[in-house]
């Protein structure tokens, strides 16, 4: 995956005018999972400083979405594997992003005991519970020492989609940065359950078809 880290590197400095300090690309099959770390441009600081954060978010929405078009193809060619769908979250305080790629067969869940399955998924359950409707479906689709990727399925509310079909996206990312605190405000609760220090939280919607994706990443070491 290194070829893939220096491309997509590549091109978003081309894009944005500068690359992030970290590129991590890895994935399978089913999905490709990317971290970055130290990526905001001068733009962006000053945007953020003014508080005006939605115009932030447009404007690297706007940049993402291009990027990934070129990065897919790269990935196409390299991988001999399309992605059809890709997400995005931000944590500009911590100044770290997450990009997912998936294809059709990305709901295909991640084999665990079944106590530490049953456990997570009850605590991501528990906690959520308080920040939106509950999900018809939790999968945990990749866990690994760095990493979590738990899919959500029929969990948007009437209210959300009626939100989202009148395009108010400045609304919908606030809720989803509010819920994201939320389960930051947990951070404990899940360590334990997790057996692992949690470094970021992601959350990314797929309004479209009414499901997100939670990702946590962890420190190497407990």
């Amino acid at each position: 995956m290194l070829h893939l880290s220096s491309t997509l590197s590549k091109l978003l400095k081309r894009r944005f005018g500068k690359g992030p300090e970290t590129c991590y690309v890895n994935g399978d099959e089913e999905k490709i999972y990317i971290f970055m770390r130290n990526f905001i441009t001068p733009a962006e600081e000053v945007l953020l400083g003014n508080k005006q954060w939605e115009i932030a978010i447009h404007f690297r929405t706007a940049i993402i979405e291009a990027v990934i078009k070129e990065f897919s193809f790269e990935i196409s060619k390299t991988l001999d594997q399309s992605y059809t769908n890709f997400y995005h979250d931000w944590n500009y305080e911590k100044n770290t992003g997450m990009i997912l790629l998936v294809n059709g067969k990305a709901n295909v869940e991640e084999r665990l005991p079944l106590g530490t399955k049953n456990g997570i998924l009850a605590m991501i359950d528990k906690i959520g519970s308080h920040f939106h409707k509950r999900p018809e479906n939790l999968t945990i689709l990749k866990y690994a020492p760095s990493i979590c990727i738990i899919e959500a399925d029929g969990i948007m509310a009437p209210l959300e989609n009626l939100v989202y079909q009148m395009g108010n996206m400045n609304l919908l990312n606030r809720y989803s940065e509010s819920a994201k605190k939320g389960y930051f405000e947990h951070k404990l609760s899940l360590e334990d359950v997790f057996n692992r220090i949690i470094e970021d939280i992601f959350i990314m919607w797929d309004y479209q078809n009414d499901k997100s994706f939670l990702v946590f990443t962890f420190r190497k070491e407990m």
